[in-house]
């Protein structure tokens, strides 16, 4: 059979296989629909959050152009779902032939079949309606972008210079689609293209090297600036930032006296004023000490607060970064009980580590630190669910969001890929990468750092699995700090360290197969 009659018949089956799962809803999915009446002119842009960037409700949108039900959303995520593979298969190819390593293409077809189509968490991650799936996506392009154009310059010295401002033009456009998509996910192409470009300034040592990577950057910062200059004045800019939450949110021992009362339920406000009691707690959230600070809500103020909190507690301080950083990572977990009010703060269950890792979540104690296997897993994959529940918890808590949307989406989930793929055979493969993967990507950054400026002849090789790391590691540690610790937003981190993971597998396995004394050893 022809090479490309099989290429065809991969990505067929691929849509076929993405088909067989309906799309899921999650409360938070509707709050996007919110956002259509603005592509359908019901609504002027004057009244645009800002907050919510207009690239997930724009696919969305574009989902309704095709149909009003399921099948619509269906048809364009499945596409970004093939693009995705597209593009993690043209990256291997890129690295294998450039570090010659001789591999036939179906193997490297198989391996990222293996790796990710037959991955729970990607699986589902790509059949809710959710941003995170389109945050791991810009992951893969902005890595096949600069990895092409880094083997472009490092195989041509002279190269063409239009190709430097593509690039540059390139660059830019993702920054901004990824921090229109959620804005914690500009840093996605920053990282990427800012170790890279230092990859290269090592390896030639040139100062117009140099000079071209610094205005590469200044670019890629200035558009984005820009950008969030021009989109907030066209919409709704009145609302304040919360630089409490950005910078302090990760401080889960220290809890700010402040709280508002609202239909019986306590909630907590973010944006702190005036003198405020501050609490330290033990691991049983019971007050171990106390202080009081005086907050004004700058970023400056901000700042001294934490630094104060590090000098008050240094112990509670790291033990509450490393407990999100655990979190993220799947080892610890956090209950989740219906009376229990604290979101960023509360107990953490840090022994029985594999219970932690591989029990799906129950209705009755749901763990909103690990959404993935507490809600996109069970729900997704196992379960038939009927969104009517979305429209009448939204109603009851008296929010009302576009309802008669959401209706097109009934009895969601329960194909057969979906419940093969949730047996615990495959979950367990999954949360197990998950874990190692993301919790030592830090350790394998230094790692391939290490090896890229010990070797003479630099390797593009380490220098894709320092930036696919780093890139993974910068996402935990950011969550960790802000405190956003819920795992399904550290997807596009996991996309990298998968990657890592397989070229790995293609790059390094290949040669340790191949090797001589390998095969001499076998032979005896």
């Amino acid at each position: 059979m022809r090479i490309a009659n099989r290429k065809v018949i991969y990505y067929i089956s691929l849509v076929l296989f993405f088909f067989s799962t309906y799309i899921f809803l999650l409360p938070d999915s509707v709050q996007y629909y919110d956002y259509l009446d603005f592509f359908e002119g019901i609504r002027p842009l004057e009244q645009w959050n800002p907050d919510r960037g207009f690239v997930f409700p724009f696919i969305l949108w574009m989902g309704t152009m095709i149909t009003s039900n399921v099948l619509g959303i269906l048809v364009i995520f499945s596409v970004i779902y093939i693009f995705s593979f597209v593009y993690i298969i043209k990256t291997l190819q890129l690295i294998l032939k450039y570090e010659n390593v001789e591999i036939s293409d179906a193997y490297v077809y198989i391996c990222v079949f293996i790796v990710l189509g037959i991955n729970p968490i990607i699986y589902s991650c790509y059949h809710v309606v959710l941003t995170e799936f389109v945050s791991a996506f810009w992951v893969i392009i902005q890595f096949y972008v600069s990895t092409k154009f880094l083997l472009y310059r490092i195989t041509d010295r002279k190269y063409e210079k239009h190709k430097y401002f593509l690039y540059c033009i390139i660059s830019c456009i993702l920054i901004i689609l990824e921090y229109f998509t959620k804005q914690m996910y500009f840093p996605i192409s920053l990282v990427i293209v800012l170790f890279y470009e230092i990859f290269y300034v090592i390896k030639r040592k040139e100062i117009k090297n140099f000079i071209y990577s610094a205005i590469l950057l200044v670019a890629m910062l200035f558009a984005l600036v820009g950008s969030v200059k021009i989109f907030g004045q066209v919409t709704d800019s009145s609302k304040k930032q919360d630089s409490f939450a950005i910078i302090a949110g990760g401080l889960r021992y220290f809890e700010v006296e402040g709280y508002e009362h609202k239909d019986g339920d306590i909630r907590i406000s973010h944006y702190y004023q005036g003198k405020r009691k501050v609490y330290i707690k033990d691991d049983n959230e019971e007050n171990i000490d106390e202080f009081v600070y005086n907050f004004d809500g700058s970023f400056g103020n901000t700042v001294k607060f934490v630094f104060l909190c590090l000098k008050k507690n240094p112990q509670r301080f790291f033990q509450g970064y490393y407990d999100n950083y655990m979190l993220l990572s799947g080892f610890y977990s956090r209950p989740w009980e219906h009376d229990y009010i604290q979101y960023q703060t509360g107990r953490v269950v840090r022994h029985d580590i594999l219970k932690n890792l591989y029990d799906i979540g129950t209705p009755e104690i749901k763990n909103l630190s690990q959404e993935i296997k507490t809600s996109f897993i069970p729900y997704i994959l196992i379960e038939n669910v009927d969104t009517q529940w979305l429209v009448t918890g939204w109603e009851k808590n008296g929010w009302s969001f576009w309802n008669d949307r959401v209706l097109n989406y009934r009895e969601i989930g329960g194909s057969l890929v979906g419940k093969i793929l949730g047996k615990s055979f495959f979950y367990s493969i999954s949360m197990s990468l998950w874990a190692v993967l993301i919790t030592i990507s830090p350790l394998r950054f230094v790692f391939y750092i290490y090896k890229y400026c010990k070797k003479r002849e630099k390797s593009i090789y380490y220098s894709a699995q320092a930036v696919l790391n780093v890139f993974c590691t910068s996402q935990i540690v950011f969550f960790s700090i802000t405190g956003c610790v819920v795992d399904r937003y550290l997807l596009a981190g996991y996309m990298a360290v998968l990657i890592s993971f397989m070229l790995f597998i293609l790059c390094a396995g290949v040669r340790f197969l191949c090797c001589r004394e390998w095969v001499k050893r076998i032979r005896v």
